[in-house]
């Protein structure tokens, strides 16, 4: 009769080891599992972009088309008979506030804001960016590099049927000495000067592309290059207009009426202090006075880039995209940039091309 008592403890102490164990194998596949999904997700980015060969990079050749990017749009609400104005749109809510708010004092219309950013500030804020001239908030489907954002801008002229739109950054502040005529106006009447004269117009700058106008036919005949990193990809596209006898003219240059009046164009590092910012959009302060606070803001202040953000702080996957732009944009440059123009820099001539490299093929 004492049997059983004997074999009861020891069985109930089997099964207990026996769970213990159970358990700490399955802790164990847990940790090992994390551990994997942390060095392959997050941590051998970092390295690969160090130690990939670099032909393995040929994703640009399989990108879907422009249009694929767009999460939804319709041409409600767009003013088609008045230039469109894009503001393509990836970090820094608070500086888009502030140029759209800039861009109001200039008594700008049609703005149509491509949102990018990835927390989709300009489309939670739609209805308030409305009040500062936004027409139309349009969501991308996916995070883009630059260029790949204006293939993207170049998309959407088309579908609206557009023969030129205009574009902006949205940390650039116009700062005009007079409200009268209006700088849009300015801008639109010598744009239409140099549509209406110059057939072979490709684009016009109004202060390098911090303001510019593109025609949507040369923007089709010589699209963006995605495979190249965000800086330079501007210099690809300029140059390339140009061997396609696009001329890329500087209204500065130009005689268009008004012109003078337009004002002055800075690229902003921060948004502006309140009180700065009443100074700049009042219509009492002197011209000289709004721009001199233009000047001491930018001085004053620390560059305002994705590497800083400014809503939210930094994810870890902008910690690696920051890195694999610097370890990519490194290669590209030491590479594909010289073997495709011949030269080191942005300031390629008409000599320069090597048409023989693939434009997109990395």
């Amino acid at each position: 009769m004492n049997l059983p008592c004997m074999y009861l403890p020891l069985t109930s102490t089997t099964a207990m080891v026996r769970s213990r164990i159970a358990a700490f194998i399955i802790l164990l596949v847990v940790a090992i599992s994390a551990l994997l999904f942390f060095l392959v997700d997050f941590q051998l980015p970092f390295k690969a972009q160090v130690t990939l060969n670099p032909t393995a990079l040929k994703s640009t050749n399989t990108l879907p088309p422009p249009e694929a990017y767009i999460l939804s749009f319709s041409d409600s609400l767009v003013e088609k008979d008045i230039p469109i104005t894009f503001i393509p749109y990836t970090f820094g809510f608070e500086m888009l506030v502030q140029t759209l708010q800039v861009y109001k004092r200039a008594s700008w219309r049609n703005i149509v804001v491509l949102d990018n950013s990835w927390a989709k500030d300009a489309w939670v804020e739609r209805e308030t960016l409305k009040e500062l001239g936004v027409v139309k908030v349009v969501l991308t489907s996916t995070h883009l590099r630059f260029a790949q954002m204006m293939s993207t801008v170049d998309t959407l002229a088309r579908t609206l049927g557009l023969e030129y739109y205009l574009w902006t950054h949205s940390d650039v502040f116009l700062i005009s000495p007079s409200l009268e005529p209006s700088p849009f106006e300015i801008v639109t009447t010598c744009v239409a000067a140099h549509i209406s004269s110059i057939p072979k117009l490709g684009v016009l700058f109004f202060h390098y592309d911090w303001l510019s106008m593109v025609r949507v036919k040369a923007a089709t005949a010589v699209p963006w290059d995605p495979s190249i990193m965000q800086y330079g990809s501007d210099c690809d596209r300029y140059n390339r207009l140009r061997h396609a006898n696009f001329l890329v003219v500087d209204a500065s240059t130009a005689k268009c009426p008004s012109l003078g009046n337009l004002g002055h164009f800075e690229n902003m590092r921060g948004p502006l202090s309140s009180a700065d910012l009443s100074v700049v959009l009042s219509t009492k302060e002197s011209f000289e006075k709004r721009l001199q606070t233009i000047v001491n803001a930018i001085n004053e202040t620390q560059p305002y880039s994705w590497t800083s953000n400014g809503r939210g702080g930094m994810t870890l996957l902008d910690h690696e995209a920051k890195y694999a732009a610097e370890v990519g944009g490194k290669w590209y440059w030491e590479k594909k940039w010289g073997k495709k123009w011949g030269t080191g820099d942005c300031q390629q001539t008409l000599e320069d091309k090597k048409f023989d490299v693939p434009p997109i093929d990395i």
